[in-house]
């Protein structure tokens, strides 16, 4: 075993240290937090950043200005127009419109007058159909919006069925007052109307109409034509006539005839020229009207005249005296037959005349068909003959319609009406019928099978 000193540690020890420094003397720091802060090797840059940001700003901006905003070339914007200030006016209440002279009163209750005579002949073709009179328990005004027609189901606001009456009139105003009807079980009505200052032989006041009449009287008085300043006929504007052969395309199956043929019989006439010479349109042979198998004969038994009419109509007496007869289709139109007294025994374009503020007899446009001469009214809708007892007026009702559907059969009907046999016709004498309203019916007309359409064909009747 070997054992070492330590002594000889020591020196071991001492051998291994190195050599100490020279002494420089005492060294002192500062301390950590009284010392500053190295500067940044960036810092220098900070400003020419901020340069550049300003300058990609302006650019951007002017790129914006450039792009949407700038004006197009030539596009002025003008300065603002000085308006000089005005200050507000009270501008005065509209002003109710004033009536026509026409209007008023009297012409009102000849308006009233029509409207139920319209209303009462309506009720006539609702009766023929349904038996019955439509129910109302309670009076119901008539023409407002619940009863502004008549139809299958009676009056109301929707159609169901046949339309007989479309719209329903109602009262003109001012004045008067609603029309009521009623029916307690459709047996009978009542209709009531009032008037201003009457007409048509009917006092002002409240009256009512029945199927018998008018306050229980069953002739019925002809309202007077009212004012009009022309002499001459303005008949109304005809419905559609697809074929331009003179028939509305209402009139052609009454006829016979073809809508879309002008001339059915290929006869080389146009339908609506035979109808006006009396001729039958489907037929050729020259076959007469008189014999159509398309026309019905109504026989007046108690004034013994005899009316013809489209076989497809309704023919229907409205009162008992059988003063009063209607024929009718289904499209709202119809022709009437209307008798009343003639006192004066005047001639037809006297009565007219007389009728008619400033018109004279002799200006009065007449039809003469054999030895009859009939007055016609100047709206070209109403017909007259003068018997030595009656007047017999034949009317055409157009209702509401501002065009005609049936104006060439009524023509025809006023043509082949016969008065009763023994009827005595007042005659038209000291210059009744001369001047410019005279037509004669009768001019020459010539109807050859074999040659083509005669420029003389179409009869020159009044209107």
């Amino acid at each position: 075993m070997v054992m070492f000193s330590s002594a000889h540690s020591a020196t071991t020890d001492n051998q291994a240290q190195p050599a100490k420094p020279q002494s420089w003397g005492e060294i002192y720091t500062m301390p950590t937090g009284f010392q500053a802060a190295a500067p940044e090797a960036s810092g220098s840059r900070k400003w020419w950043l901020w340069l550049l940001l300003v300058v990609l700003l302006a650019a951007g901006g002017a790129g914006i200005y450039l792009t949407f905003l700038k004006p197009e070339p030539g596009a002025v914007t003008p300065p603002p127009a000085n308006v000089p200030s005005t200050p507000p006016v009270n501008e005065p209440p509209p002003r109710e419109p004033e009536l026509p002279p026409q209007s008023l009163p009297r012409e009102l209750d000849r308006t009233r007058f029509l409207d139920v005579k319209n209303i009462q002949a309506a009720l006539e073709l609702y009766q023929a159909d349904n038996k019955k009179y439509p129910l109302a328990p309670l009076p119901i005004a008539l023409g407002l919006e619940p009863t502004k027609l008549l139809s299958g189901a009676g009056f109301g606001a929707q159609t169901q069925g046949t339309i007989y009456l479309e719209p329903v009139p109602k009262n003109p105003t001012p004045g008067g007052q609603d029309y009521l009807y009623e029916s307690l079980d459709g047996s009978t009505y009542t209709l009531g109307f009032r008037l201003d200052e009457g007409t048509a032989g009917l006092a002002p006041g409240d009256h009512q109409a029945t199927p018998q009449g008018v306050d229980g009287v069953s002739a019925p008085q002809l309202p007077p034509p009212g004012p009009v300043s022309e002499r001459q006929i303005t008949p109304p504007t005809a419905s559609l006539d697809t074929d331009q052969d003179g028939l509305t395309d209402a009139e052609e199956p009454l006829f016979g005839t073809e809508v879309n043929k002008p001339d059915t019989d290929g006869d080389g006439f146009l339908d609506g020229a035979e109808v006006k010479a009396s001729y039958d349109p489907s037929l050729g042979d020259g076959a007469q009207l008189a014999t159509s198998p398309h026309l019905a004969t109504y026989t007046s038994t108690k004034f013994g005249y005899v009316a013809r009419y489209p076989q497809a109509w309704l023919a229907k007496a409205v009162d008992e005296g059988e003063s009063e007869v209607l024929f009718s289709g289904t499209e709202g139109e119809f022709v009437e037959v209307l008798v009343v007294d003639n006192p004066d025994s005047l001639s037809a374009p006297a009565w007219y005349a007389k009728q008619v503020p400033g018109l004279k007899a002799a200006e009065v446009p007449t039809l003469t068909s054999g030895s009859l001469i009939w007055a016609w009214s100047l709206d070209g809708l109403n017909a007259y003959l003068a018997t030595d007892k009656y007047l017999i007026t034949l009317s055409y009702n157009i209702g509401t319609r501002t065009e005609a559907s049936f104006y060439q059969l009524f023509r025809l009907m006023v043509k082949m009406f016969k008065p009763g046999a023994g009827t005595t016709i007042v005659p038209v004498v000291g210059g009744d019928n001369l001047g410019s309203g005279n037509v004669n019916n009768n001019s020459n007309t010539n109807l050859n099978n074999n040659s083509n359409v005669n420029a003389n064909l179409p009869v020159n009747e009044p209107g």
